[in-house]
């Protein structure tokens, strides 16, 4: 009997090990599945919708006033509603309308351009989105596969993604201010919260609400400091250099 076991932990010993937290063979092929998944679930819904109505179409007029924009801007350099006159600040997302406009070299369907823009930067988020779960689990690839999963799925972030309109490159956008700041990047994170200003002003909350958690932080730790001379004080001068970039683009901003 004792022979038995001995042959049993012997063969299990010898078995391969599948490590759901971190699998070389897991995380490799996981990320191009997950994106590619994404990429085909709104091409096939974008095909259903088509098949229903007979048509291509956006949900909302908002989608069609960032397209007049950007035509606009495209033909006449100038960014207003009606051809080249009354010049206005009118549009929220300036940095989309920009890139539709930019787009607008390249083919004259707004619904291919729209929708590539709209696909291509949920495919981005969803990317992210990963890489910041893992961050947040300790490199853990199975909860990152399946929260992407369930950001994949998540039928109001489908809709909007198809809506052309900026929202899901305001995701995108969003979710690297976040990655960036948990890395402590100054430089990227800066970017990331000033393009994400351009495309949607709830960005000025987002940074807002950054500069709150690392006053906190550096104030909780200081206390803490007095009871434990071992702990290490807060670095807050990384955050120093996101302030000046972001306040810099953030000028910008209002001055368009």
């Amino acid at each position: 009997m004792k022979a038995k076991n001995i042959q049993k932990d012997k063969a299990l010993s010898l078995a391969p090990k599948f490590d759901f937290k971190y699998n070389s063979f897991l995380l490799k092929y996981s990320v191009p599945v997950l994106l590619l998944l994404s990429g085909l679930l709104l091409v096939s819904i974008l095909n259903t919708a088509y098949n229903q109505n007979g048509y291509f179409g956006f949900p909302l007029d908002d989608s069609w006033i960032h397209l007049q924009f950007a035509k606009n801007l495209n033909e006449y350099g100038s960014f207003s509603y009606y051809k080249n006159e009354l010049q206005t600040s009118g549009s929220t997302a300036p940095f989309y309308t920009a890139l539709l406009a930019i787009g607008f070299f390249v083919t004259s369907n707004e619904f291919i351009l729209s929708y590539f823009i709209g696909i291509t930067f949920l495919i981005i988020s969803v990317w992210v989105f990963f890489l910041l779960i893992r961050l947040e689990f300790n490199q853990s690839v199975i909860i990152a596969v399946a929260g992407s999963l369930l950001m994949i799925f998540e039928w109001r972030i489908i809709w909007v993604s198809l809506s052309g309109m900026e929202t899901s490159m305001a995701i995108c956008f969003l979710l690297l201010s976040f990655y960036f700041y948990r890395l402590q990047k100054p430089v990227q994170l800066a970017l990331s919260i000033g393009i994400f200003l351009w495309l949607r002003p709830e960005a000025l909350i987002l940074f807002i609400a950054f500069l709150l958690d690392i006053i906190y932080r550096y104030s909780f730790v200081r206390l803490e400091k007095k009871k434990n001379k071992n702990i290490l004080l807060a670095n807050i001068k990384w955050f120093l250099k996101v302030f000046y970039i972001f306040g810099s683009i953030s000028v910008g901003y209002f001055l368009f």
